[in-house]
Parts: structure tokens; C-alpha cells; sequence
């Protein structure tokens, strides 16, 4: 039963499965009751419903409605946006001149509404499967990304979100305060063109694969990134044939490479392969990073969203690589390019738009389901892990699974409810994420990851 009230400023239903497209709340909101009690809201979603009107059933649908597990009943709130006219026999409520809603006066003098709600075929989830959530949980998933770019890229997916602004701990923690560069006039107007190339200075934390170093090629037209993880600094030379061989693959012939000054490109063996390619090689001049920003300013970025990824999470350091890993795959296919509403895998490989329902935030907890082959029959069916990232060539994800401390990958994982860390303690103006890609870094060392006392 469903009533009208005035006096409520959300619509709010006790009954979960009543809602479709739920939204978890952050933290739960109290709401003030009728009888003055405070009661907890824990998120909302949308509610079907057929009226019944001059002799047929016609759907409707209420949105933004409430969920209070303890109210007493459903309410209807008439004052948002709706004409409600009331007599002593019923109600009405309309809007836009259309009638939504009639209902009956009862004896204790409240309208009761007639509607009947449509169950959902899938009840609502707290985990939040559905494409609905707040602003803040999808700025984590699309790992730590400029949240004005989230919501462009949320709208591009046709994807809802409550767009309440939110303190973000994970990019103080990883990118505060980051100064703005002057962007460049000329860009190319065409994939491989122009690659920008830099490798990443030695982490003092080895990854849990046993990289030291990270390698990065990136188009200056599409903006497409192709990220390498190296134990030594030789291996740029196999790592940059790697990359020729899948520039070459997805239709697109590199020309030129802009690199800085660092030994491993000045070598017989990179001057070979670029020569038999017919790949020009120019080099930035010593001590001056701005003639290859955009590299620069691609590790740079990588660096405080593996960062600020880690530290949302509090997680171990030498998983560094998995979450700079893991920030290039969702920036490849979310990231802002020189083409309007086109990611720079769309421009890149030339392929139509990728979804990102399957993103969740770095380092959800899960559970990982175990193959009938590989256990006995009273053995469990899952193992909890973390999530890592996200498999290229299929559909899967990365978990990393604490008891053995290995990747393995799987389709077949579920996900604990997603958690936004928020913090009320921290006065730091978190203005970081709202940078663009545009930015300096005037000091190399910090593009390394410090290892923290804790881990010493």
C-alpha cells in the first residue's frame, strides 16, 4: 500500500524488492519521520507501476525513491513536481496535465493510492550491479580520472549517477597538488604520427612480478597509451619491436618517436629496428622534459593514479604495477581525446564503443569460483581475493588471491558491496583530480614510489 503525503520531501518505500537501478548511499542518510523519529535511508532506486485509467492499465514510474527498511509504509511524495488536488471522497495527482496517480480517502483520513508496483525480474543488490551509482564511486572505478571527464564519459554510456560532490581521499593521498602546463598548439591529425616515448625512473619497490621499471608509448592524436613493466632497462629494445609489431596490427604505421634522452633508445639494436621499419627517432634535449611533456606528463599520471588507487584501498606497494596496469586499460577506453565523445581505444583500433558496466573499484574484495577439475567434492567453491585489474584479449578479471599471493584470472567472480573511502579529518583542498592531462612535472623524483617506513 502506497500513500500520498505532502509533507515528505522523497518518495520511500521499506521494501527493497520493490526497486530496480539501486544506488548504495555512501554512508546511510537519516531521515526525520512523521512521529519525529530519525530513521536510516541506505540508497534509492526506480519503482514501476500500472494504474488503472478509463478502463486499461498504463505503466508508470516513480524515480528517486527511498529505501528505509524501517518505515512503516510507502510513501508518495506529491510535492515533488506533482499537482495533487484532494477531496473528501480521493485524490488525484497529476502531472503535466496528465493524470499519474488516483487514490481513495481511508478512515483514518489519508489517500491511499491505487497502484500496482512491478516486481523487478532482478531484485536490487546492494553490490550495485546495475550502471547506477554515485559520481565518487565511479571516479574509483574509472581509477581516480578528472570527475567532470567521469560524468562526461558516464553521459557518453548513458549511465545515471547522483552527482553529489565528495571529498576524495585516495587523490590527496596520491596527487595533491599537481601545476598546470601550457598545452601545445599543433597535433597531429592521424594515429602513429607521432609516439611519444619515456621510460619511468627506478621504483624503489619491486612489483609483484618483479618490475623495477615501467615503460610507456603513447600517440599524441588518439592519446592511446601502451604500457611495458621491466625488470631491466635493456628490455626496452624488445619492448619497442613489441610495440611496432601491434601498432602494425591495428592498421596504424608509426613514423616518428619523440623520447627523452635516457642510454636505453641510443643503442645499435633500437637503431636497427627503427631503421629497417623506416621509423624516425628525435630525442628531447638534455634537461629539458617540456620537449617530451606528453610522455613526462603520461607517467606522471599513471604514477599518482596507481597512487591514489593504492592508498583508497590500503594496499601493499609492490602491487604498483597492477594498478598502473589496470589505470591504463580503464584510461584507453574512458580517457579524453582530441575527437569529441571518442575514447582512445575507439581511435586507436578503430573499434566501436566499449562497454565499462564491468568496471568496479581497484581492489574490491571477491570471490574467485574454483573449477569443479580443480577441488574435491566438500571443498569450497570460491576463494576470496582482491580485484587487480581487468583481462585484455577476453572478458575476465585479475584477482589476486592473499593465501598463495598470485594473479589468476577468471569470468566467474563476485563482488563484495563497493566501498568509498571518505574522510571528514582531512582539510587539504582535493582540486587535483580536477587537472587536466595538460600538466608539468618539475621534479623526476617524484615520479618514483616512496617505500614507506611500514614496509621496511
Amino acid at each position: 500500500m502506497w500513500l500520498a503525503d505532502s509533507g515528505a520531501s522523497q518518495h520511500m518505500t521499506r521494501n527493497k524488492g520493490y526497486l530496480s537501478d539501486f544506488v548504495t548511499f555512501p554512508k546511510p542518510v537519516n531521515v526525520k519521520v512523521g512521529n519525529g523519529d530519525v530513521i536510516p535511508a541506505y540508497g534509492r532506486g526506480t519503482v514501476n507501476f500500472k494504474v488503472f485509467i478509463k478502463g486499461k492499465w498504463i505503466l508508470n514510474r516513480m524515480e528517486d525513491v527511498w529505501y528505509l527498511p524501517k518505515l512503516g509504509l510507502n510513501l508518495f511524495a506529491t510535492d515533488k513536481g506533482f499537482n495533487f488536488t484532494a477531496n473528501a471522497a480521493g485524490c488525484t495527482i497529476r502531472k503535466n496535465g496528465c493524470v499519474k496517480l488516483p487514490g481513495v480517502r481511508n478512515l483514518n483520513g489519508v489517500y491511499e493510492l491505487h497502484m500496482r508496483v512491478c516486481i523487478p525480474e532482478k531484485p536490487a543488490y546492494v553490490h550495485v550491479s546495475t550502471a547506477n551509482a554515485s559520481l565518487q564511486l565511479w571516479h574509483e572505478r574509472l581509477c581516480h580520472q578528472n570527475k567532470r571527464h567521469v560524468q562526461q564519459v558516464l553521459n557518453n554510456h548513458s549511465i545515471k549517477v547522483h552527482a553529489q560532490e565528495q571529498f576524495c581521499t585516495g587523490c590527496v593521498l596520491g596527487k595533491h597538488h599537481r601545476e598546470s602546463f601550457q598545452s601545445r598548439k599543433y597535433r597531429p591529425r592521424a594515429p602513429g604520427k607521432l609516439i611519444h616515448a619515456d621510460l619511468c625512473a627506478l621504483m624503489h619497490v619491486t612489483s609483484l612480478g618483479g618490475s623495477k621499471y615501467f615503460l610507456v608509448f603513447k600517440d599524441d592524436f588518439s592519446r592511446y597509451r601502451r604500457v611495458f613493466f621491466l625488470k631491466r632497462k635493456n628490455d626496452v629494445t624488445q619492448c619497442l619491436e613489441t610495440f611496432l609489431n601491434e601498432s602494425r596490427t591495428a592498421g596504424n604505421t608509426v613514423e616518428c618517436i619523440l623520447r627523452d634522452g635516457e642510454l636505453e633508445f641510443n643503442n645499435a639494436d633500437v637503431k636497427d629496428i627503427l631503421q629497417r621499419r623506416g621509423v624516425a627517432m628525435r630525442t628531447a634535449m638534455p634537461y629539458t622534459p617540456e620537449q617530451n611533456g606528453v610522455a613526462e606528463r603520461e607517467n606522471r599520471m599513471l604514477v599518482e593514479t596507481g597512487r591514489s588507487m593504492l592508498h583508497s584501498k590500503d594496499l601493499l606497494l609492490y602491487l604498483w604495477a597492477e594498478a598502473v596496469n589496470t589505470g591504463c586499460h580503464v584510461l584507453n577506453r574512458t580517457g579524453p581525446t582530441t575527437v569529441k565523445g571518442k575514447s582512445p581505444m575507439e581511435l586507436w583500433l578503430k573499434r566501436d564503443p566499449v562497454s565499462i558496466d564491468h568496471f568496479h573499484v581497484f581492489g574490491t574484495e571477491c570471490f574467485v569460483h574454483v573449477p569443479k577439475q580443480r577441488r574435491r567434492k566438500w571443498e569450497k567453491k570460491s576463494v576470496a581475493g582482491r580485484l587487480m585489474g581487468y583481462c585484455d584479449e577476453k572478458d575476465g578479471y585479475r584477482i589476486r588471491l592473499p593465501d598463495i599471493n598470485q594473479i589468476v584470472t577468471s569470468r566467474d567472480v563476485l563482488f563484495k558491496p563497493e566501498e568509498i573511502r571518505l574522510s571528514s579529518q582531512m582539510s587539504v583542498k582535493a582540486d587535483s583530480s580536477e587537472k587536466n592531462e595538460e600538466e608539468d612535472d618539475s621534479d623526476a623524483e617524484e615520479l618514483r614510489l616512496e617505500l614507506n617506513s611500514q614496509w621496511t
